[in-house]
């Protein structure tokens, strides 16, 4: 019978088998790292971002001092000027002109406007800019097309709101009492016109699904005034639902996907899209110094126990219109911004970027800026009296 003869193993020896050895340390090491991350990403996917890389991506190339901030560039700066991001953009209109700067400070638009009291409403990258109390309004799309409103009857223009479709609303004083809402496509026909006599309406809001309009209605209650949320479908311009909010003055609302937010003086409540009114925050023997309601599922405000004064609580609220976290703070705060996950709030010393939860994220020195702005991806505009510039974490 025949043996078989095994092949004795090859061992690798010398500078082969270290070489083999640290390919496999290498492999092991790689695997580690992948499961720690994997189990990071489990952990705190609530966290997760990827802005940095979106910000090292776009303002990777621009020029900044070692703080992060960009170079300035000057604009027409004026007190009664009205400053909003639109886009990755920086769009202000003064009394004599609507102006559009890219972030390095290109003029993008130059619009000549006469106004007396200039208004901005950004959603997305539709923009109105309008003269509260006066005739003019201009709406621009992106960044070259500038629509002109033609106000044919001359009625003072209320308010007007924009969605990020491109819808617009406009509310007009028709005379006396009556105060008229009109609903334009993003082709700019008219889609409804609501009239209003019995009762004053103070604001408005359009849904992101071109479907409905709320409306914010102020009539006397006996010896008081109460307010109403109404909200009329934009199909044939009937009222679909309404809501007593009793005794609460809408200071803002926003339309917000499937919530309709309300700022008022004692605090932030929160509306479903039926008008349901699904709970509120209220800060008794509070005064109300800032708000944001341009969150991304949130509203901040800041409460002082005193009218004036440096002390204040920076609250953020939730969909549910319950308090999520709050930070004290002990600074005057001269501006507060939010955005996406992101909160700014500009003290005389310091520029704060605060995540949702209030966790701390950034912070840069403040030297002559009066006004910011935050943006979704994390970065902050500056603006300056006749300056601005962009702060990149």
């Amino acid at each position: 019978m025949a043996t078989v003869k095994k092949k004795p193993s090859k061992r690798l020896t010398g500078k082969k088998g270290f070489l083999s050895l640290l390919a496999r340390l290498g492999a092991a090491l790689v695997t580690v790292v992948m499961l720690v991350g994997a189990l990071m990403m489990v952990l705190h996917r609530d966290k997760l971002t990827l802005d940095p890389v979106r910000r090292w991506i776009t303002y990777g190339s621009m020029s900044k001092s070692e703080d992060g901030k960009t170079e300035e560039f000057y604009l027409n700066g004026d007190t009664d000027n009205s400053y909003a991001a639109l886009g990755a953009d920086l769009l202000v209109c003064s009394k004599t002109a609507m102006q559009l700067y890219s972030d390095s400070g290109k003029p993008l638009v130059d619009q000549s406007v006469s106004m007396k009291s200039p208004t901005l409403s950004v959603r997305g990258n539709n923009a109105v800019a309008f003269d509260t109390g006066g005739t003019e309004l201009y709406h621009l799309q992106g960044t070259e097309d500038v629509w002109h409103y033609d106000n044919k009857d001359q009625r003072k223009i209320l308010t007007a709101k924009v969605n990020s479709s491109g819808y617009l609303a406009i509310m007009e004083q028709a005379g006396g009492h009556e105060t008229t809402i009109k609903v334009l496509n993003n082709r700019h026909k008219e889609k409804i016109k609501i009239s209003e006599n019995n009762n004053f309406i103070t604001d408005i809001a359009l849904s992101e699904n071109n479907h409905y309009i709320a409306a914010i209605q102020i009539y006397q209650d006996g010896s008081s005034f109460a307010s109403n949320l109404v909200i009329y479908r934009l199909s044939d311009a009937h009222v679909s639902a309404s809501y007593k909010l009793d005794d609460q003055l809408v200071l803002d609302m926003r339309w917000d996907n499937d919530r309709i937010w309300l700022q008022t003086e004692s605090g932030v409540t929160v509306c479903d899209t039926d008008g349901t009114v699904l709970d509120g925050w209220s800060a008794v023997g509070k005064y109300l110094e800032r708000y944001s309601l341009d969150g991304s599922g949130y509203a901040v405000e800041l409460m002082s126990r005193y009218k004036s004064g440096s002390a204040g609580d920076l609250r953020v609220i939730d969909k549910n219109g319950q308090q999520s976290v709050s930070r004290r703070l002990h600074e005057e705060v001269l501006s507060l911004s939010a955005a996406g996950e992101y909160i700014a709030v500009l003290t005389t010393t310091s520029l704060t970027i605060y995540q949702d939860d209030l966790q701390l994220y950034a912070t840069v020195s403040n030297t002559n800026t009066r006004r910011v702005i935050m943006r979704e991806d994390g970065s902050v505009l500056m603006v300056g009296k006749e300056t601005a510039r962009l702060f990149v974490p």
